[in-house]
């Protein structure tokens, strides 16, 4: 008798771990009904990566032209450093590259506006663990491919963006976790840094969404951490209170950020919280690295740590604004930038889509979503 009132026990103790476990694996994740199943075409389609474009970084136009900075490596004597890059375009979203021409020190970044392709490049030797200059440059694509400076600067920049014909900004590496944020209005001829109520340490904290900059900042009046959401062309600024903020990402008025990976829609004025992911609930820390968002379509690409094996990164989606969400790969190659496909035929036309490009390393792939015909 007396062992079968352990066995009971051992039994209901057993059954109480498992509905924890449950709990715990279905809490946070809001990702209810998908109306992709039904309504919307998920397509994936994938191409070899050619050898030469490996460690290679991508940007697309509005018109869905794909450019390319593959990175040179030169044998020194304490190891590899990048002083050139080889600029590739691609006609066919993706699918085949040509290069363009050689050019001249280590792209760290490379973006797209109107006529002009931008490049933020890095002047030093990696091993060497020196200080040097980075520029801004750019070339454009009605005057083949020429470049021009636009900006030279005594540090390096990183997260280069631009809002319009004259205004772009970026951040500055200061050292000892506080960097700055420098603003230009007359096309790189002059910057200024904004009078900041924090700071902040790398790109990490720093975001860009239309015409807003968001950077996560540490409070100098010891407050804590906040969200600093600045409309560059017209000054507007706007502070959020948050618990923790780390790994930001924004697009279309949709913002997330780790460690709880919450997605929040942003009015202007406030924050209200609409969802949140995980693919592996009660594990770890979610960091988002890229985020797309064209009308009611959204793709995100995100990084768990620590995580199960084959299932740390995870690229997934929604269809209706960030409401409800859907995974679509996951892996441990995933950590590189989901980058948007500009489809002026299809904005124009009136048909709702929104296609990326992406990379794992080893293949070259494009994921679009796409509304069926007939369906409203």
């Amino acid at each position: 008798m007396y062992l079968v009132l352990v066995c009971l026990r051992y039994l209901r103790l057993a059954m109480a771990l498992v509905l924890v476990f449950h709990v715990l694996a279905t809490c946070g994740h809001r990702e209810g009904k998908y109306d992709g199943d039904e309504n919307y075409d998920v397509r994936i389609e994938t191409f070899a990566e050619p050898e030469y474009l490996r460690a290679a970084i991508y940007a697309f136009d509005s018109e869905g032209i794909g450019y390319a900075a593959q990175p040179l490596y030169t044998k020194e004597d304490y190891g590899y450093s990048r002083k050139e890059f080889i600029l590739h375009r691609s006609g066919d979203r993706g699918r085949t590259w040509e290069a363009i021409g050689k050019r001249q020190g280590n792209c760290v970044e490379i973006s797209t506006y109107k006529d002009y392709i931008y490049f933020v490049v890095y002047y030093y030797d990696y091993y060497k663990k020196i200080d040097a200059p980075s520029e801004i440059l750019r070339c454009s694509t009605k005057n083949n491919y020429k470049l021009e400076r636009v900006s030279r600067f005594d540090r390096e920049i990183y997260e280069f963006h631009v809002f319009n014909d004259s205004t772009y900004a970026c951040g500055m590496y200061l050292g000892d976790d506080r960097d700055t944020l420098l603003v230009t209005k007359d096309s790189g001829k002059t910057w200024e840094e904004p009078a900041l109520p924090g700071n902040f340490g790398g790109d990490q904290y720093l975001a860009y969404d239309g015409n807003n900059v968001y950077v996560a900042l540490f409070m100098n009046d010891g407050s804590g951490q906040a969200l600093m959401v600045k409309d560059i062309v017209n000054g507007k600024e706007t502070i959020i209170p948050f618990r923790s903020l780390y790994s930001i990402a924004a697009s279309g008025n949709l913002f997330t950020a780790n460690p709880d990976l919450n997605f929040y829609h942003y009015d202007g004025d406030t924050m209200e919280e609409i969802s949140s992911f995980r693919w592996n609930p009660w594990q770890g820390s979610y960091h988002p690295k890229s985020l797309v968002k064209r009308g009611d379509f959204v793709v995100c690409r995100a990084l768990q740590f620590p995580g199960e094996t084959g299932k740390k990164d995870c690229l997934f989606g929604s269809v209706d604004g960030g409401y409800h969400w859907k995974s679509f790969l996951m892996g441990d190659d995933m950590g590189f930038p989901v980058v948007p496909i500009g489809d002026a035929d299809d904005i124009s036309a009136g048909v709702d889509s929104l296609s990326v490009f992406f990379t794992n390393g080893k293949t070259l792939n494009v994921l679009t979503l796409k509304k069926k015909s007939g369906k409203e």
